[in-house]
C-alpha cells in the first residue's frame, strides 16, 4: 500500500527507520548530500519547515513512479519488526509501511538535490 503525508518537519531532515528503540544514529550528519545511514536507519533531507511543507510518499518500490525525481539515496537497513517508518527529530511518526523482510533495501527520490519538497521513499 502506498501513504501520503504533507507536512513540514523541523531541521529540513526526517529519521527512515525500521525500529526506532534500537536504531543506531548516524553520527556523521548532515552531510553534504543530506543523507546518512547506518544498518538501522537514515537520515533523509528535505524542505525545511520555514519554507513551507514537504510532501512525503512512502510504498512498496513496485507501486511507486518516481517519474521526474531524482535517486537520492540507495541502501539497506534492518528490519526486525517488519515495518519502515518515517520520524521527525521530535519523535513524531509520519508514515509506517509494512514490509516482508527483517532487512529491506530502501531507495528515496526527490525533486531536487538538495532540501527537496517532494520525497518519495520506495520499500524493497
Amino acid at each position: 500500500m502506498t501513504q501520503s503525508i504533507t507536512t513540514a518537519p523541523p531541521n529540513a531532515f526526517v529519521i527512515i527507520a525500521g525500529d526506532m528503540k534500537r536504531a543506531k544514529l548516524p553520527e556523521d550528519y548532515p552531510t553534504p548530500s543530506r543523507y546518512a545511514a547506518t544498518s538501522s536507519c537514515i537520515f533523509a533531507g528535505c524542505s525545511p519547515d520555514v519554507d513551507g511543507d514537504t510532501i512525503f510518499t512512502i510504498g512498496p518500490h513496485d507501486q511507486l513512479r518516481p517519474a521526474g525525481l531524482t535517486l537520492l539515496f540507495d541502501g539497506v537497513i534492518d528490519t526486525p519488526r517488519r515495518s519502515v517508518s518515517v520520524w521527525t527529530i521530535a519523535w513524531d511518526t509520519l508514515l509506517e509501511e509494512k514490509v516482508a523482510t527483517d532487512r529491506t533495501r530502501v531507495r528515496i527520490w526527490g525533486n531536487r538535490p538538495e532540501f527537496p519538497d517532494r520525497v518519495v521513499i520506495g520499500l524493497g
